[in-house]
């Protein structure tokens, strides 16, 4: 997409153009898919908290600088991943009670091959504190204080989410005689 395109595409979602807002939504829903993808337990949590992101994108979107050039949509894309993970991380913590030692309990067959799979069979904890430190770049600290545990939890759960990784990694491997 090009500079122009998006800028037209934004001034159009600035002035409430339904049209404009169905495009920018499809542009960005694979990226908003495979971020929200990481931390949802299941698809449809994870369309909805998509969903949320791009509300929350499109009421920010006049405080988004807008160059018409092709940093646009990268800018776009990191201010949209930045709401994306805040509101992976308030879901969190809304479903932290419910399901606090919860694992989706897949075999490790169901794992071979597939990182993303076996990152989501973790724990919800010990998957936010993974994708938050691993993946986003946070470091204890500030997982510490956005997800309202201690510093000491939070080097744990990074602890157990690697041993869990590293224990499915080494039963898909094959043997080897």
């Amino acid at each position: 997409m090009t500079g122009r395109n998006i800028t037209f595409i934004l001034n159009g979602c600035l002035n409430n153009d339904r049209q404009c807002q169905k495009e920018l939504y499809r542009q960005l829903h694979g990226f908003a898919m495979s971020v929200c993808y990481r931390y949802a337990d299941v698809e449809e949590q994870c369309v909805d908290l998509v969903n949320k992101g791009f509300l929350k994108l499109l009421n920010k979107l006049n405080q988004i600088h807008r160059n018409g050039d092709t940093d646009t949509m990268l800018l776009l894309k990191e201010q949209f991943k930045l709401i994306l993970i805040n509101i992976c991380v308030e879901h969190y913590h809304k479903i932290k009670g419910i399901s606090k030692d919860h694992d989706n309990n897949m075999s490790h067959e169901q794992l071979t091959g597939k990182p993303i799979e076996a990152i989501r069979s973790l724990s919800p904890i010990n998957r936010m504190v993974f994708n938050l430190y691993a993946i986003e770049g946070y470091g204890h600290m500030k997982i510490s204080k956005i997800l309202g545990i201690s510093l000491n939890d939070s080097q744990f759960c990074l602890m157990q989410a690697r041993n869990q990784l590293r224990e499915q990694v080494m039963v898909s491997k094959p043997a080897t005689t």
